[in-house]
């Protein structure tokens, strides 16, 4: 499988050392360029299977860069050149974009469910606690609880 990720994500999971799940998951993990320099601006050592691949469509970014941030908009737009088998996206107003665009999006919860059914997780409580409380990635508790149902740990 391969996935196309903007910055949130892989942050996330390089701050509380779990960003090998994206690995374990997808072969391959494309992230366009500036998405690597956003990565860069927080971390000093990124994961050698990161594949930076670079947009072809420039206009496309340029457009979708007036609705969401630099990186959100590379990605969006790699997404679609490539075809990858998920967007991974977190933010309201890139997931509202991609998915208008045809993109197969997928966000951090859905990523640890995925983990979890493929045996790379024991349990989601335990990395979502660990996102909140060390990364800051913030969840509504609606959201939360259904995670947790989802992943049969509620």
């Amino acid at each position: 499988m391969i996935v196309v990720s903007d910055t949130t994500a892989v942050s996330n999971l390089l701050t509380v050392g779990r960003a090998d799940l994206l690995v374990s998951l997808f072969r391959r993990v494309l992230i366009p360029p500036a998405v690597w320099a956003e990565l860069l601006a927080f971390h000093s050592d990124l994961p050698d299977w990161l594949e930076v691949v670079t947009v072809t469509d420039s206009s496309r970014v340029l457009a979708f860069h007036k609705q969401v941030h630099p990186g959100e908009a590379e990605a969006i737009a790699l997404a679609l050149e490539v075809k990858p088998d998920w967007l991974l996206i977190d933010d309201a107003d890139g997931r509202k974009l991609a998915k208008s665009e045809g993109a197969p999006v997928v966000g951090l919860m859905g990523v640890l469910l995925m983990a979890k059914r493929d045996g790379f997780l024991t349990e989601v409580k335990t990395l979502m606690t660990s996102l909140a409380s060390e990364a800051g990635f913030y969840l509504s508790a609606a959201v939360r609880d259904e995670v947790l149902r989802l992943a049969n740990e509620s």
